[in-house]
């Protein structure tokens, strides 16, 4: 996870997890599904038993841990039209993958969700138009 991006709203990235990334995040371990009462996903509160991943690792404090929820799911688009090449859910909000490249060469997928007006993307680079202008007569000059 070498690679530098920014993370602007409703975007991120994500990357090949390497040997030297365990260190940080810890070795999948074991993984199941937990019956929690305070979690919902759909906007109808039906009843949903998301998947869990633990993560085995070593803190200050000892071994530990780092448990990871399900939140969503995204699927290959094979449509020759699809604009994103995976789409699916995240929470109840819509979630789109890019496949990309860094300018180092190394593959990545970039992460949006789109605004619910379906507008599309706006690059992190990219500046804002400038406000329209009126011309209206000066008529006091304070000199």
């Amino acid at each position: 996870m070498s690679d530098k991006y920014v993370m602007d709203v409703n975007r991120g990235s994500a990357f090949p997890i390497k040997d030297g990334d365990y260190d940080k995040l810890g070795a999948p371990t074991l993984s199941g599904t937990i019956n929690a009462v305070q979690w919902t996903r759909k906007p109808d509160d039906s009843e949903y038993n998301p998947n869990v991943l633990l993560l085995k690792t070593e803190t200050k404090a000892g071994r530990a841990f780092k448990i990871y929820q399900e939140v969503g799911i995204m699927f290959e688009n094979t449509k020759p039209d699809a604009k994103a090449d995976y789409s699916g859910s995240y929470g109840n909000q819509r979630l789109q993958g890019f496949k990309n490249k860094s300018a180092a060469g190394n593959s990545y997928m970039s992460l949006w969700i789109p605004p619910e007006d379906g507008a599309p993307p706006v690059a992190s680079n990219a500046v804002a138009p400038a406000p329209a202008v009126t011309e209206e007569p000066i008529d006091d000059i304070p000199f």
